[in-house]
């Protein structure tokens, strides 16, 4: 006797799975609260601050010598504006206690065993920290 031929549409479906509560208490988590939201925006602020400073930075370096420089035998500066440095040893400065804040915000809510600290705020904190006191140690 010949089998009856199953329709394969059925067959390549997913299954349904009840994704409906069946514990006795109700999930009461709707998205991230504000704390987490405050992480993540401590996280882009020190990331924009960390631009910032690299921005700063690369304006207080001097201007090279280059090509129209010596054909028009005009003076360039050879010295950094400190000026500059020192705003970027404060904006680091500010940076290290955006991420120190975040970091704090973060530890206080480390609830589960599946929450971490966030890298990013990790890494640009010990470097802000690293180039604030490098920075204040040679430009104050």
């Amino acid at each position: 006797m010949k089998q009856p031929r199953r329709d394969v549409r059925h067959t390549l479906r997913a299954p349904i799975v009840d994704m409906t509560n069946t514990s006795k208490s109700a999930d009461r988590r709707h998205g991230a609260d504000i704390v987490v939201r405050a992480i993540s925006w401590c996280s882009y602020a020190s990331w924009a601050l960390t631009v910032i400073v690299f921005l700063v930075i690369g304006s207080a370096k001097p201007a090279g010598d280059d090509f129209f420089s010596r054909l028009l035998d005009t003076r360039t500066n050879h010295y950094w504006s400190y000026d500059l440095l020192q705003l970027a040893a404060w904006l680091m400065l500010a940076c290290f206690l955006l991420c120190l804040v975040g970091i704090i915000l973060c530890s206080r809510r480390n609830r589960r065993r599946t929450d971490r600290l966030p890298r990013s705020l990790v890494v640009i904190c010990i470097g802000s920290l690293m180039g604030a006191t490098l920075s204040f140690f040679l430009f104050f």
